[in-house]
């Protein structure tokens, strides 16, 4: 650029080009001539000119100064868009600049050929920064629009702004062969910005000519260096420009090298771009490697695609090759198309596998299709493992490409695991029944149990398969538990054909035949007794047949009970009297006949007392009798148990089962709850069994009685307690000392006399004042003779000398006389101070009296 003087501002070289003639929509019923159809087929002339406007000229004169540019060079000659005399003899019809007077925008309009429509021009201007044209206007663009010539100002200025305008030709006022000057004009900061947007502009709007692109090429190669030191997010733009515009060119690689020399976290896009650049070159480094492969995690396809291929030339081994096969499952079809390609060229192997297996879990079928056919290129059960999961896709081209790579493999026991878990659990029986006819080409047990699983399957064809395979093989444990799980199933059909499968087991197979007697079909049942017939009947065996005693039907449990007593092994008495609580009175019949001929071991009586919960009082009466005849405290315990039946025989049968045997702690808790009971009988009862049962813990018991609410239950805990130790028992016996009964609470006064210590002292000294006078007579009788001496007992009779009843207070005085207590005769003048009760007035000071005499007497 050029200096002028200080009445005017730089002003630039520009080069105008004109971007083409848009085909404008015509406005009412009019067409665009075709003389503006066939002007878009000429070349448009690049002309080089100069405008000079001065620094103070108002807009109108910056408009008639483009204006006059744009005839200059040679628009007006462009078809419909041709100005005749431009805005000379046109006018302005917006002249207006923005706020901070940075930029402006002048509208103009005037007459086309033939005054049919009419001609805008906008022309857009901006401040000059450039450090040698301080103050000065930047001439930056200018359109053409086609209107009607009718059309009124204002309504041109708002359609404008909406970008309705039809437009005709655009102007960019910016020339190729001024660049390097107007980028060395710019402060050094915004270089970069503005070469990009150049370079950007020149690549798609600069001629074709061989010295026009040459010029550009030169330019554009030439910045390389100067973008890459930016040190901005235009370098990775720029080195897109380049290697789309010169693929071939040594600037290239300058840049991308320069790029890679500087800091990583300046530009990661940048750089990660270089790496790509030197890597298509067969240029490597760790640094090259780590941006490459980063760049196939790029948001951009078009970088993954390029990464891909890039890494395909310098990749190190298999985890490089396996970032590749990531990108087989790319959202982008593209990429994936690429990434197969490549994949191709690789010598798979297991190191590959878990990449692709991962892709077998794709949302789309075609990944997992593709990933099927490069699973099928590696050898190894891995792969094959990796294929039976393919036969199992929900798509059926998958399955397809699985199968097919499948189909020469050899398999064996070792592949059946895949097998059972992706294919014989399948939703489709397709899948199903393909696991099938695989599984009947291997010979070996693991096959054997996935044929016994599918040999129930809920499809016929699929069954029809498993079953047919499945027969004449042997059957080792696990395929025995899976015939048994086939013996539950909904099927009478497959329970059927699971028994003929195990009649020719051997004698392991017993007890799943023996599992069949039970069943709701008669001929599954027929089919179980038929292959029991000549099978002894072992321990496991009644072990499956004690099941059938919860059968629905008698008969069953009838049967069963009878084949079990037949069998005479030890196991057998628990299930017949398991068999005494049977809801049938054959079935019970049958297991008391039995039972008479058995001992009561321990699983027997086990087996007893959940009976003692039937709902039939019957059962609970015969239970109990039953156990009579066993030993141990777990009987006994729950004989006590039943003393709290609902039913009066059953407590009877308990009791009389209890009275010849020697009781211990193990009915303590069973009768303790039997306490609880709301029938006073059964409380009763506990009662008199616990006065049988020596130690504290039943003392207790039997005084937590003291307080029931029934005269003879209470009858029965005195007379039980009447010759035990009562020390323990003092809890229970100050409770019912508080209950609102007051022959409960004499009674427990005139027992609290047996128990010593101050505790039970401290209880009677509330009962002396009770506001029941046979209740204070009781507690007197007995406290009478107690040591009163102690601190708390003497504070706890201090209380009483303040209760409401005058008798209460005047024992109260009494009982301190008894004392040696200095605190009691402070205690008694207080009151004798308040008491306005003669007889109570002179028991305290009949009190104090004698207190003051043993006080004294201490006190030598």
């Amino acid at each position: 650029m050029r200096r002028l003087s200080s009445a005017h501002f730089a002003v630039a070289a520009l080069a105008v080009v004109a971007l083409g003639l848009l085909a404008a929509p015509a406005l009412g019923d009019d067409r665009v001539p075709a003389t503006a159809l066939r002007a878009a087929e000429r070349p448009v002339p690049v002309v080089s000119a100069t405008a000079r406007v001065e620094a103070d000229a108002p807009l109108a004169g910056l408009a008639r100064a483009v204006t006059a540019e744009i005839e200059e060079s040679g628009i007006s000659a462009i078809g419909t868009a041709s100005l005749e005399s431009g805005l000379a003899d046109g006018r302005v019809i917006e002249a207006r600049a923005d706020g901070d007077g940075t930029s402006a925008r002048v509208v103009g309009r005037a007459s086309a050929e033939g005054g049919a429509h009419g001609i805008v021009i906008v022309v857009r201007i901006s401040a000059s920064k450039a450090p040698t044209a301080p103050g000065g206007w930047d001439l930056s663009a200018a359109n053409v629009y086609r209107v009607p010539a009718d059309a009124e100002d204002a309504d041109v200025i708002a359609t404008l702004d909406a970008g309705k305008l039809p437009e005709l030709v655009r102007v960019e006022l910016f020339g190729a062969d001024v660049i390097d000057r107007l980028v060395a004009s710019l402060p050094t900061e915004a270089r970069p910005r503005r070469l990009y947007h150049v370079a950007d502009w020149l690549l798609a709007h600069a001629p074709r000519s061989p010295e026009a692109v040459a010029a550009v090429d030169e330019v554009l190669a030439g910045r390389g260096k100067e973008m890459a030191a930016s040190g901005k997010a235009y370098r990775a733009g720029f080195l897109a420009l380049l290697r789309g515009r010169l693929p071939e060119n040594a600037a290239i690689l300058e840049l991308a090298r320069a790029i890679l020399a500087a800091p990583l976290e300046d530009d990661a896009s940048a750089a990660e771009l270089a790496a790509i650049t030197l890597a298509e070159r067969d240029e490597s480094s760790d640094r090259i490697l780590e941006l490459v492969r980063g760049s196939l995690g790029s948001p951009a396809w078009v970088r993954r695609r390029l990464g891909l291929r890039a890494l395909a030339r310098i990749q190190t081994g298999a985890a490089d090759e396996c970032l590749v096969l990531e990108r087989v499952g790319d959202v982008d079809g593209d990429v994936r198309k690429a990434a197969i390609e490549v994949a191709l060229t690789f010598e798979l192997e297991d190191d590959h596998l878990a990449t692709l297996v991962a892709l077998q879990g794709h949302g789309e079928w075609q990944v997992r299709r593709s990933a099927a056919g490069l699973i099928g290129r590696i050898a190894g059960r891995g792969a094959t493992a990796a294929l039976v999961r393919g036969a199992a896709d929900a798509d059926g081209d998958v399955r397809k490409a699985a199968v097919a790579a499948l189909a020469p493999r050899e398999l064996d026991g070792a592949d059946v695991p895949p097998i059972r878990k992706h294919l014989v659990p399948s939703s489709d029986w397709k899948v199903r029944a393909l696991a099938a006819r695989i599984l009947a080409g291997i010979d070996d047990p693991a096959a054997t149990a996935e044929l016994l699983r599918l040999a129930g399957d809920a499809d016929g064809d699929v069954r029809k398969t498993a079953v047919a395979a499945a027969r004449g093989r042997a059957l080792d444990d696990n395929a025995l538990a899976l015939a048994r799980d086939l013996l539950g199933s909904s099927t009478w059909q497959v329970r059927r054909d699971a028994v003929g499968i195990l009649a020719g087991g051997g004698e392991a197979a017993t007890p799943l035949i023996a599992a069949a007697i039970g069943d709701a079909d008669g001929d599954v049942r027929a089919a179980a007794r038929a292959a029991l017939a000549d099978r002894e009947i072992d321990e496991a065996t009644v072990t499956v047949l004690g099941e059938h005693l919860e059968s629905s039907s008698w008969q069953v449990r009838r049967d069963t009970l009878r084949l079990i007593v037949k069998a005479g092994v030890p196991s057998a008495s628990a299930l017949i009297a398991k068999a005494i609580g049977d809801p049938d009175g054959d079935v019970r019949k049958a297991a008391l006949e039995a039972v008479g001929e058995i001992e009561l071991d321990a699983k027997a009586v086990a087996a007893l007392k959940p009976h003692l919960a039937s709902a039939d009082w019957q059962v609970r009466r015969d239970v109990v009798r039953l156990l009579a005849r066993a030993e141990g405290d777990d009987v006994l315990a729950v004989l006590a148990a039943a003393m709290a039946d609902a039913d009066g025989d059953v407590r009877k049968a308990a009791r009389e089962a209890l009275a010849a045997r020697d009781l211990g702690v193990a009915v303590i808790g069973p009768l303790g709850r039997a306490l609880a009971s709301s029938t006073w009988q059964v409380r009763r009862d506990a009662v008199v069994v616990l006065a049988r049962v020596e130690g504290d813990r039943a003392t207790v018991a039997i005084a937590g009685a003291l307080a029931d609410g029934d005269g003879d239950v209470r009858a029965a805990a005195i007379a039980a307690l009447s010759k035990r130790d009562l020390t323990p028992a003092l809890q229970p016996i100050a409770a019912a000392a508080e209950s609102s009964d007051w022959k409960v609470r004499a009674q427990a006064a005139r027992l609290l006399g047996r128990v010593e210590g101050e505790a039970a002292t401290l209880v009677l000294v509330d009962l002396v004042g009770d506001g029941d006078g046979d209740v204070r007579r009781a507690a007197v009788e007995v406290i009478w003779k107690r040591d009163l001496s102690g601190e708390a007992t003497v504070a706890a009779l201090g209380t009483v000398l303040e209760a409401s009843d005058w008798q209460a207070r005047r024992v109260g005085a009494e009982l301190l006389a008894r004392t040696t207590s200095a605190k009691a005769l402070v205690m008694l003048r207080a009151r004798a101070k308040a008491e306005s009760d003669g007889d109570v007035k002179r028991a305290i000071a009949k009190a104090i009296k004698a207190l003051e005499g043993s006080v004294k007497r201490s006190a030598h």
